[in-house]
């Protein structure tokens, strides 16, 4: 039983897991997909049969089909080496973009993957995430997905002005002063006046809706991690900029959770991480998005009894989309991982990535700043 972890040079989940397997005694490799083609090779033999060989280092090959489990933890835009002459980069850029998505595409009959590399495509799009939930059963929010001011005005005024924005992908602007991250944001009569800002690019409307507390749940195939974010400020319509969260274990009935699998197959995904909110109104929860590849450690870190890391691990080793290990003692935790040795060697592994890639990071506090060309989390 091998495992494969693609993700990118600063992805703590990613050696958090990697730790947590080999422990386990499962033999686990990363490949840093930030790296292709600049720093990777890669081949992909079509013919009687077909495989897919990853070159890490001129001397240690990876080949896909030898392992039981890849986990597609974090995707990467290719990254052209500097060294390439201007004129050639679009042309480099796009060849090696459209050999990513093939790539990516292939489906490894024999191998489980979580989550697929096809489903996941269509996963990460969050329309049909809304139209999919409805589908369901699941509540939705009034939504309108549009870039016309007139739509957006009718959309604010039949919701007697209280609605949110919200974009399709995360995304941070650095500015002299900082940065500046793409948050839900609530919008006011000047806002929807600006038909300028509104029609240069399609955006995400919605009403807004009252609210208790925010749900997020992670589900590991059937296995569902409940935690509420309860926001300092109950008047927050991102809860991300100040929360606390505890364990929800019960708060969410079986109708709801059996719902959410029930889009997750839809979906294609054996993992997502759930964003849904608890209207004041007290009937049941709302769906807002599911995260294929969300976070969850912080979750572990502030819950005692989330061993999601130990659940996680097991999950891999399991081979199985409708895993559940619910029920089991306590395991291997996140705070484990940080007291060991492998921690201090991978955050040195870390440095020496990003300095190579002229990336800023802080390791003091665990926080490594993401390539500005890595998949938002």
């Amino acid at each position: 039983m091998k495992v494969l972890i693609k993700t990118i040079a600063d992805d703590m989940h990613a050696f958090a897991v990697k730790w947590a397997l080999e422990q386990k005694g499962v033999e686990t490799a990363i490949w840093f997909t930030d790296n292709f083609p600049a720093r990777t090779e890669a081949s992909f033999h079509i013919g009687q049969t077909t495989h897919l060989d990853v070159v890490l280092r001129a001397q240690d090959t990876l080949r896909i089909a030898e392992f039981g489990t890849l986990w597609n933890r974090r995707i990467s835009q290719p990254v052209i080496a500097p060294d390439v002459h201007q004129a050639d980069r679009k042309f480099a850029e796009r060849e090696a973009a459209d050999f990513v998505q093939s790539m990516y595409s292939f489906e490894h009959s024999t191998i489980f993957e979580v989550n697929p590399g096809r489903a996941r495509r269509i996963a990460l799009l969050k329309p049909v995430q809304l139209v999919e939930a409805g589908k369901v059963g699941l509540r939705i929010p009034d939504t309108l997905i549009s870039n016309s001011p007139n739509q957006v005005a009718r959309f604010f005024k039949k919701h007697n002005g209280n609605i949110i924005f919200k974009s399709f992908s995360p995304h941070i602007w650095v500015t002299e002063n900082g940065e500046v991250s793409s948050l839900t944001t609530a919008l006011d009569e000047i806002q929807i006046n600006d038909s300028e800002a509104i029609s240069i690019t399609p955006g995400i409307y919605q009403e807004k809706i009252e609210k208790r507390h925010e749900y997020r749940i992670t589900f590991m195939g059937n296995r569902a991690f409940i935690a509420v974010n309860r926001s300092f400020d109950p008047s927050l319509v991102d809860s991300r900029t100040s929360s606390t969260a505890y364990d929800g274990t019960g708060m969410v009935s079986e109708s709801v959770l059996n719902r959410c699998r029930q889009l997750m197959k839809r979906l294609g995904i054996c993992f997502g991480c759930f964003d849904m909110i608890q209207p004041k109104d007290g009937n049941e929860p709302i769906f807002l998005e599911v995260n294929e590849m969300g976070q969850w450690l912080a979750y572990e870190r502030d819950i005692a009894g989330f061993d999601m890391l130990e659940a996680f691990a097991n999950f891999l080793i399991s081979r199985d989309p409708h895993f559940n290990d619910s029920g089991r003692g306590r395991g291997l935790r996140y705070s484990d991982y940080l007291a060991s040795p492998e921690f201090n060697v991978d955050q040195e592994g870390i440095l020496q990535r990003l300095r190579a890639q002229n990336v800023t990071h802080n390791v003091i506090t665990n926080e490594v700043k993401a390539p500005a060309h890595a998949e938002a989390a």
